[in-house]
């Protein structure tokens, strides 16, 4: 019988309210939304059935890949914890939906929370949160399409199909209750802006102060039932940016694990991209709620601005208006989290934090991705070098007199590309003032050229060394020998460069 009574009673209210037929439908959609991701009950069975099932959807996305055990990720693989964003997004989402539970958030989506002057308005805005929920969640599925189609195979982390799930039913999850949001706080919006137009209108400090009584308990009340939401949201997003600090700010070398992980840096445009797109969403609900915080603020200055025409028996000073003032700026009303009040500065300070940590992930991949490009051909040489060096040690080991000059012919080369790359000129430069008269560099002169740097060296060193030197086997050094058997750069020093290549060593030694 209660339950006929509430029924009836709603009904009554969406009359009195006059929705339009596109009313209707727009109310319509916004409870079907909430209904079918467990927000709101349906009646009968099926009101405490879909909020299980939408919660163990959400749990076995967020946990069943960390208690998988089919031997596909062994252990340096899961140390890229950003692969794990999406799961720990599943986690919040289902603790946020039980804290929206466990306050009985339909107290504040129910037709009779809002007044019915007002009531029709607050439809009229379901577009306007539906879009920027939609938009949100377009870009999450367009960045996972982008991921599957192009990036795949890039890094072999993200390429799981739970991963990439666990992505799409949190970024589903996310965008419901940011519209769930976006909904209250219209409502309450809606409130504040008709409070001073229907106190123009009576004029009546003391139903003023009733009125904003009312608005006050319902803010208090809407600020305590979505502030749990609101900080576990947060968490997530936090947890998400720390993620991806900790893979590429903390060690490089966890990325140098997997071959596919550290060459590209396509694969982090993923979790990159999707961590800020959520944390742009979640800044604008802030926005909207510290908009509230703004308005409440402002209303006090608009009703000490309006002034009534004297009488025979009054005067400007009206001494219930400045009461009124006074009530409202006592009450400091406004949408608080954890009792603080959220301004448009402390969102704004927010805003510009996460725009800093994203400029600093983005140059550290940056960094990293041209690291490896340059370390790539640095590490085949290095690693031809070891193997000449390990024989020429072999070789020394033995008594060998021929690999000892070679080793002191080694020995002046590096000393020559040291002294050149210490100059002030290019290297082509220097070998252009060294050689001004032929333009090329003949046995004697480049013997002289040894002794400077070693006076001690034998002339089987240093001839060796010219062998080495005269690449193409002329007979002279030639600035193409010159810059290719030193590794000298054009322009600057390269980075860990070898004194000279393995090639030329082992086909001058060979010629020798």
């Amino acid at each position: 019988m209660a339950e006929a009574d509430d029924k009836r009673f709603k009904n009554d209210l969406l009359e009195e309210a006059s929705l339009s037929g596109y009313g209707q439908c727009m109310s319509m959609t916004a409870q079907v939304l909430f209904k079918l991701f467990g927000i709101l009950t349906f009646q009968g069975r099926a009101g405490y059935l879909l909020p299980a099932i939408v919660n163990l959807i959400l749990l076995w996305a967020g946990t069943w890949h960390l208690f998988r055990h089919d031997g596909q990720w062994d252990l340096h693989k899961r140390k890229l914890w950003s692969a794990f964003n999406g799961q720990l997004m599943c986690l919040g989402m289902f603790l946020a939906l039980c804290c929206l539970r466990r306050v009985q958030i339909q107290k504040l989506v129910a037709p009779e929370c809002c007044p019915l002057r007002l009531y029709s308005h607050w439809i009229s805005t379901i577009p306007s949160d539906l879009l920027a929920a939609s938009v949100f969640l377009m870009m999450q599925f367009s960045l996972t399409s982008w991921y599957l189609s192009q990036a795949k195979g890039q890094c072999e982390n993200y390429d799981s199909w739970s991963l990439q799930l666990s992505h799409v039913v949190a970024a589903a999850v996310f965008a419901v209750l940011m519209f769930l949001k976006l909904h209250i706080l219209s409502c309450l919006d809606l409130m504040i802006d008709d409070f001073p137009w229907k106190y123009a209108e009576h004029g009546d400090a003391e139903q003023g102060i009733l009125q904003w009584s009312l608005i006050q308990a319902t803010l208090n009340q809407a600020s305590n039932r979505l502030e749990g939401s609101f900080l576990i949201t947060f968490t997530a997003i936090v947890a998400g940016f720390a993620t991806l600090s900790a893979d590429l700010i903390g060690s490089t070398e966890m990325l140098d694990h997997g071959e596919h992980c550290s060459g590209e840096a396509s694969w982090l445009l993923q979790p990159l991209l999707m961590i800020i797109s959520k944390g742009l969403l979640l800044t604008y609900v802030l926005l909207r709620a510290a908009g509230i915080s703004h308005k409440c603020e402002r209303t006090k200055h608009f009703i000490n601005s309006l002034l009534t025409p004297p009488s025979e028996d009054s005067s400007y000073l009206d001494t219930g208006r400045s009461y009124l003032v006074r009530y409202i700026d006592d009450s400091a009303a406004g949408f608080c989290i954890q009792g603080g009040r959220i301004t448009v500065f402390a969102v704004m300070k927010l805003f510009y934090g996460m725009c800093a940590l994203t400029f600093a992930i983005v140059t550290q991949a940056y960094s990293l991705q041209v690291a490896h490009a340059t370390a790539g051909p640095n590490k085949e040489l290095r690693e031809e070098m070891e193997e000449v060096s390990s024989s020429a040690e072999e070789a020394e080991a033995d008594g060998s007199e021929e690999s000892r000059e070679q080793s002191a012919a080694e020995d002046v080369l590096c000393r020559l590309r040291g002294a050149v790359l210490r100059t002030p000129l290019p290297a082509a430069e220097v070998f252009r003032v060294l050689a001004a008269r032929t333009g090329k560099l003949g046995p004697e002169e480049a013997k002289r050229l040894f002794r400077g740097l070693e006076a001690a060296a034998t002339s089987g060193v240093l001839s060796r060394a010219f062998a080495i030197l005269d690449v193409d086997g002329s007979g002279y050094v030639e600035e193409a020998d010159w810059m290719t058997a030193l590794r000298l750069p054009r322009i600057g020093p390269p980075m860990d460069a070898p004194c000279w290549t393995a090639r030329a060593m082992r086909r001058r030694h060979l010629t020798l």
